[in-house]
């Protein structure tokens, strides 16, 4: 039998670099501490923390945050100005790398406020293996002309566990009730 060291996490006091077992760590909004020159965010449930280790590649980097312990959502910011001329698309730099556990992946969805101006993602998926720099592809939907400026929050970031998948090719598919029906088949 393999014995596990207790997971840690670091103390709420800034000024200590001392660790306690995650169970005992307080629930948290914007937990921050430091571990090789990296930044991580914790979740806010206790017995249940996930890291998200955050590398700051360029000085103008924002570190993501979360506004609300119980948000879902973690705040990507931008750290480039661009102006999205209608029906234009652009990659937006972060200038952040991200470290995440192995079975989760990074779903990036739009922000309402952003959304509801026609400014959405377009890619919105980030597997934990990727330790490159996160980048946003935007594209304007309205029809004016939509500015971004470095330092805004462009897209939040929803970390989800999912099952590992085994890809198995086959002569045919189990029947169901549903069968091959779609794209409105059922209604409007």
């Amino acid at each position: 039998m393999v014995r596990r060291r207790p997971l840690l996490c670091q103390q709420n006091d800034p000024g200590s670099i001392r660790q306690k077992p995650r169970e005992a760590c307080l629930p948290v909004g914007r937990d921050r501490g430091v571990t090789n020159g990296s930044f991580y965010l914790s979740c806010a449930r206790v017995n249940c923390m996930t890291d998200f280790k955050v590398q700051i590649l360029t000085p103008d980097a924002i570190l993501p945050a979360k506004d609300n312990p119980t948000d879902a959502g973690i705040d990507i910011f931008t750290n480039e100005s661009y102006t999205l001329a209608p029906a234009e698309r652009h990659l937006f730099t972060t200038g952040i790398a991200v470290e995440f556990s192995d079975g989760h992946v990074a779903l990036l969805w739009d922000r309402s406020g952003l959304g509801s101006k026609g400014i959405h993602r377009l890619a919105g998926v980030i597997d934990s293996g990727y330790r490159g720099e996160w980048k946003v592809a935007l594209v304007n939907l309205s029809d004016q002309p939509y500015e971004i400026k470095a330092g805004d929050k462009i897209i939040q970031c929803v970390l989800q566990k999912f099952e590992p998948v085994e890809i198995t090719e086959v002569e045919a598919l189990a029947e169901s009730a549903r069968a091959a029906t779609g794209f409105g088949s059922s209604g409007r």
